[in-house]
């Protein structure tokens, strides 16, 4: 199966009646093409060139004519660093399979949370930190009143607001204990007993990192596991099961799958039942161009690279599903739908931690597979925001094809809205190309190069043709087959 060619049909650049992200009719565009059959290295560098599909439908956006530019967007899966918002969402989610617990955060409890985070030795570093903490963590200094007695005999108050902006000494917030928490007092005092030695602050803090003072950072797979304890109050069972080719497994849960969609697509997206058919679902998320490749690798997790649905269930019952494919150097979501009843679990970004997890396990086994592809960064778009918190994130320079720091990309972004991301302006793509007279075509069931096919048929699709390669990159070019009818 691995060395199965892939078959698609070029349909060229076709209008979008409406945007699906800003919802207005400003012209959007896309490059599509129906994938009959698609090995799992030639998607691979489809999306590297800013590929995706929509069921067994292809398409690429033609960013510089769009309302919306659809950066597509991926995370080191091996490098991730949790932030401080992915460690509650996986905390709060553990703490309703553990305990039963779907509490929210309410206003009255932020100050609390606040009170709860910890203070980085490295904050003590920043110019005039005390005073940006005083000012953003604590309350303002009370006016004191000072007493005095005039010649009169009349008692008069002076007030005298205490400015911390006045006070040189830095220290100064460890003597308002009460102003501070403990632990902040605590790291000043080892600090300080370290500088009595003769050591200069920087050093002082590096000695106190050596000796292993702050406990490691958890990685995400214990965060994750802390919810599988014997004596839980709900069962949390991930199965994932290949959809493409259909197998007995899956069309065993296929109908629970699609009541679980249904019930997403009416209550979230407000689409209509009469929308929501079987074989749209169907077409739109089972359905695959995919041939799975099978791996030779022994005790590996998965047999295959292909398609799959990553299935969450709660006590047996089946609450969220991720639809995914799995390539040789990453895996790509699809899609992901839960049931709206358990909305208040963040189920969407709690699904992306465990697909990286997944990732993560599977590269043990496959050396090639570190990413996570998340789809589209839309930058105008708020509700995709979230996925440039996953840190390390990239982006595709839609000119150059090469990946770059989203750090790096987000001011010109809000700037330009469409540009070229890579900075060495010498950079160039390249797997450009515009040569078509290497194209393989199936036509009528021969296979022949392009040149050939083009004397035999005398059509005249040259520009079609040349649109297309330099739109998929000279590896696809070269590998896949372009059917005629």
């Amino acid at each position: 199966m691995s060395d199965m060619y892939s078959i698609v049909e070029y349909y060229g650049r076709k209008g979008v009646d409406s945007c699906g992200y800003c919802k207005t009719n400003k012209g959007r565009s896309d490059y599509g093409m129906w994938l009959h059959y698609l090995n799992v290295t030639d998607y691979q560098n489809l999306i590297d060139r800013g590929w995706r599909r929509s069921g067994c439908y292809g398409y690429k956006s033609v960013m510089k004519d769009a309302c919306c530019f659809l950066y597509t967007i991926r995370c080191s899966a091996c490098n991730l660093k949790l932030s401080r918002n992915h460690k509650k969402l996986i905390k709060r989610f553990n703490r309703f399979i553990t305990h039963g617990d779907r509490r929210k955060y309410h206003e009255k409890n932020k100050d609390a949370v606040r009170e709860n985070t910890d203070i980085p030795i490295e904050s003590f570093e920043q110019k005039n930190s005390f005073i940006s903490m005083t000012e953003s963590k604590f309350k303002k200094p009370k006016k004191e009143t000072e007493i005095s007695i005039t010649g009169s005999g009349d008692v008069s108050e002076v007030g005298i607001c205490i400015e911390p902006s006045t006070v040189e000494n830095r220290n100064y917030c460890i003597v308002q204990r009460n102003q501070k928490k403990k632990k902040t007092i605590r790291i000043e005092r080892a600090i300080k007993r370290v500088m009595e030695k003769g050591n200069t602050r920087e050093e002082a803090i590096s000695i106190l990192k050596s000796k292993k003072r702050y406990p490691k950072e958890k990685t995400l797979e214990e965060f994750l596991n802390e919810c599988e304890k014997p004596n839980s109050v709900h069962k949390l069972e991930i199965k994932l099961v290949q959809s493409s080719p259909l197998n007995e497994c899956f069309e065993q849960t296929f109908e629970t799958e699609y009541e679980v969609y249904k019930k997403y697509q009416t209550v979230i997206h407000k689409d209509t039942p009469e929308k929501c058919t079987k074989q749209q679902f169907r077409r739109f998320l089972v359905n695959s161009p995919l041939e799975p490749q099978t791996l030779e690798i022994e005790n590996a997790p998965i047999k295959y690279f292909g398609s799959y649905h990553h299935q969450y269930w709660i006590d047996e019952k089946l609450i969220a599903v991720g639809v995914i494919d799995i390539l040789p150097n990453c895996l790509s979501s699809v899609y992901f739908f839960y049931d709206p009843q358990y909305s208040d679990l963040i189920l969407g970004t709690y699904g992306s931690m465990r697909e990286l997890q997944l990732i993560r396990q599977l590269q043990k086994f496959i050396p090639s597979l570190q990413y996570y592809y998340m789809g589209f960064y839309i930058h105008s778009c708020p509700k995709m925001r979230y996925k440039a918190r996953f840190s390390p994130s990239y982006l595709l320079c839609p000119e150059t094809y090469t990946w770059c720091p989203i750090s790096k990309c987000l001011d010109k972004i809000e700037k330009y809205g469409y540009c070229r991301l890579h900075e060495n302006l010498s950079t160039k793509d390249t797997d450009e190309t515009t040569n078509v007279q290497d194209v393989m075509v199936l036509y009528w069931g021969n296979i022949l190069q392009y040149a050939e096919f083009r004397r035999k048929c005398k059509k005249e699709d040259i520009n079609e043709v040349t649109e297309y390669v330099k739109s998929i990159g000279k590896k696809c070019a070269s590998s896949m087959i372009l059917y005629r009818g």
